[in-house]
């Protein structure tokens, strides 16, 4: 971890100074690194004792006036981040503790949909290796928003209907279900928590949704979509 020398810290203010240009080379090796020393500072510079207030207050442009832009280049961005997201993403990065970017960026997605305000996912964000768990959290969150007091039960019958299908299309994710999953029974049980899981409903409703209509089981998944316009 990096120690917050006297040095690192002279070197700091020779910047604020316009006396140098940046700092030395031997900082800022890593991103946990940069994240202690920008706490450090803001700490110093701006009094803010509390993570949570530095999140509420400070903005990346306060930080780059305290000239802490090389330290906030070393901070990794998610590729699948927006540009017009990363100052945002940079400030709860930098003050939130047991930071999950993972978490942070299906959270906000879930909430535009929720919202409204969301058009597509970034590009392979529902295709790659990680796709799976990401549509089943993001399913799960939904659901519990816009039906909190639905049963398991009454979650896989919703699942075989059509309701559920334009309940998809709507939330943007009929595509990634389509891809991802056998049957959208599958898709449901997958966004279940372990101890909601129930084997026998799930074979039972996935059963009487191919017999009802053999040919809508994804036996051979269509091409991975780049994007998910959520087109039929």
């Amino acid at each position: 971890m990096l120690a917050i020398s006297r040095i690192l810290i002279f070197e700091q203010t020779e910047i604020l100074l316009g006396n140098r240009k940046n700092y030395s080379d031997i900082y800022f090796r890593n991103e946990k690194d940069a994240i202690n020393f920008i706490r450090y500072m803001v700490k110093m510079y701006l009094h803010c004792d509390s993570l949570a207030h530095a999140n509420a207050t400070i903005t990346c442009d306060m930080l780059r006036d305290l000239e802490l832009s090389r330290a906030m280049q070393v901070i990794d961005i998610p590729k699948y981040l927006y540009p017009e997201d990363q100052d945002e993403y940079l400030i709860d990065r930098i003050f939130t503790p047991r930071f999950d970017p993972e978490r942070w960026m299906l959270e906000r997605f879930c909430k535009q949909i929720i919202e409204g305000t969301f058009k597509k996912f970034p590009k392979y964000y529902m295709t790659d290796e990680n796709a799976k768990w990401r549509a089943s959290e993001c399913l799960n969150t939904l659901l519990r928003h816009d039906y909190p007091m639905i049963t398991v039960f009454e979650l896989y019958k919703f699942s075989i209907t059509s309701a559920f299908r334009e309940y998809l299309k709507k939330k943007i994710l009929w595509n990634t279900c389509s891809h991802l999953f056998p049957t959208p029974v599958d898709f449901v049980h997958s966004s279940l928590r372990n101890d909601q899981k129930d084997p026998f409903l799930f074979m039972m409703f996935k059963a009487n949704y191919i017999l009802s209509s053999p040919q809508k089981l994804n036996v051979e998944k269509k091409s991975a979509p780049t994007n998910e316009d959520d087109v039929d």
